[in-house]
């Protein structure tokens, strides 16, 4: 069931409150009230305040008034407003976490500058002047549903991104007192069309075209160093890097008697004022991302070129500034080589390449590794050890590498172990051979027969007295039956 502003609270029933554990003293005291409502759904009411003691009296008031069937009081603050409140939040939490005091999970810069620009870009005209409380789970459903065609006319811009700030905004608001939970309009379903589908994996037909062509380019213009992009390209494709990582590489990052690439940055876009600008920050993009990664030698041995006589802080691919290029114009600069490529081919009556970017590269580097380390460990291992590799937060978003067949796990030989008639067919034989091992007549006469409910052994030749006694008595043990003809 949507839910409204409207939404009537005097028929639910409320728990006691309590306290929300805070992150660091700094943050302010919140204390939360679960209800139910008439229908069964769930709800909280939150408030917040200075000591615990205004928190507690906050929120027992609202119930209060909730029971009641009196209306919330009124919030005067508008989308425009709360934006800017959640953006001041947001900027703190991550100043406190740069400084290790608190352990509540901030966003990136880079984060925070994309929600600025989707917040500016598509909802700020639409709903900067809507009173919080005022806006609805169906209106946020229509607004959601609007197509939005990009300006380079590609198509329409998703709706996912929207609906992230706006979901970031409204807990906020929810954990300012703004709102209650039950009248959060992006509770709820909006069927939204399924996201879009991981890159396919690119031939290495493909980058083999592209890697020669790139070993061709000289200097020309503002392109000093010529072999910057192919070797960049050829680093991406030995390690499957992120673009961001790959990037802010530098000199000391390389270790040439180990023949290894340590990840300890990544280029992202920083806070600067109103604006942004791109930065090496330290960290990887996930927390497990900083990371050590063996190359070949002759990755090695390009690499050995490209960092004589350089400063250890040099980056790896620079601008002729010195600075670190930035991931979008590594993106054009590669695409603008790969037109040029299928101009070339289109004229030879050759089949064009296929689109070829940063992501698509790391998902054929991924494919490779991950189906190679599952076939030598097993899925589990194999999937854990890929992770570890590529800098992956969790194993789960490596699975669609592995094909079906390869994700059923054999785990035969445990549940084999646990079957009472293969325990007991392990069994006979180790009698057998026993039997065996003392007396050699036994080699050819007996033999272990099983069904899928029994086990026995048979004896193919005719027993003497005492030999009969002997390999009953040994089988009688584990209760496994003679069978004499």
């Amino acid at each position: 069931m949507a839910r409204t502003s409207t939404r009537d609270l005097s028929l639910a029933t409320f728990g006691e409150p309590y306290a929300r554990k805070r992150a660091s003293k700094r943050d302010p005291h919140v204390y939360v009230v679960q209800g139910t409502d008439a229908d069964g759904s769930r709800f909280q009411i939150k408030r917040s305040a200075g000591s615990a003691a205004a928190a507690l009296e906050a929120v027992q008031q609202a119930v209060e008034e909730a029971r009641f069937g009196v209306a919330p009081r009124r919030v005067d603050v508008t989308m425009a407003a709360l934006f800017e409140r959640w953006w001041t939040h947001e900027d703190r939490l991550a100043d406190l976490a740069r400084r290790g005091a608190t352990t509540s999970r901030a966003l990136s810069d880079s984060s925070r500058i994309k929600y600025r620009e989707v917040w500016r870009r598509y909802l700020a005209g639409r709903l900067g002047d809507r009173r919080v409380g005022t806006l609805t789970h169906a209106e946020v459903y229509d607004l959601l549903h609007e197509p939005r065609p990009r300006a380079d006319g590609s198509g329409d811009v998703q709706p996912k991104p929207l609906v992230d700030v706006l979901r970031a905004l409204f807990k906020h608001a929810e954990n300012a007192g703004l709102i209650e939970s039950a009248r959060n309009p992006m509770r709820g379903s909006f069927d939204l069309p399924a996201p879009r589908p991981e890159p396919k994996p690119l031939d290495v037909a493909t980058l083999d075209v592209i890697e020669q062509h790139l070993a061709t380019l000289t200097p020309k213009g503002n392109r000093v160093d010529a072999l910057r992009l192919h070797d960049s390209f050829v680093l991406l494709r030995a390690t499957g890097l992120r673009i961001s990582e790959l990037l802010a590489l530098r000199v000391r990052d390389i270790d040439l008697k180990a023949r290894s690439v340590t990840v300890r940055s990544h280029i992202a876009r920083v806070a600067n004022g109103d604006g942004a600008r791109f930065a090496a920050v330290d960290g990887s993009k996930t927390a497990s991302g900083e990371r050590t990664v063996v190359v070949t030698p002759r990755i090695a041995e390009m690499l050995r070129h490209r960092i004589a006589g350089r400063q250890p802080d040099a980056h790896l691919f620079a601008t002729s500034t010195g600075r670190p290029v930035v991931p979008e114009s590594w993106r054009n600069e590669l695409a603008r080589e790969v037109r040029r490529i299928n101009e070339a081919r289109a004229e030879a009556d050759l089949p064009l390449l296929e689109d070829v970017h940063p992501h698509r590269l790391r998902a054929t580097v991924a494919t490779q590794i991950v189906q190679a380390l599952v076939e030598k460990h097993g899925l589990a291992a194999g999937l854990t050890s890929a992770q570890r590799l590529l800098g992956h937060s969790t194993t789960a978003t490596l699975v669609h590498y592995v094909t079906a067949e390869a994700q059923v796990e054999d785990h035969s030989a445990i549940l084999d172990a646990l079957d009472p008639v293969s325990s007991r067919e392990a069994k006979a034989r180790e009698v057998v051979d026993r039997l065996i091992a003392e007396d050699a007549w036994f080699i050819t006469a007996l033999d272990v027969v099983t069904s899928a409910r029994t086990v026995a052994v048979a004896c193919s030749e005719p027993l003497d007295g005492e030999r009969r006694a002997y390999a009953e008595a040994a089988l009688a043990e584990h209760g496994i039956p003679l069978l004499v003809q």
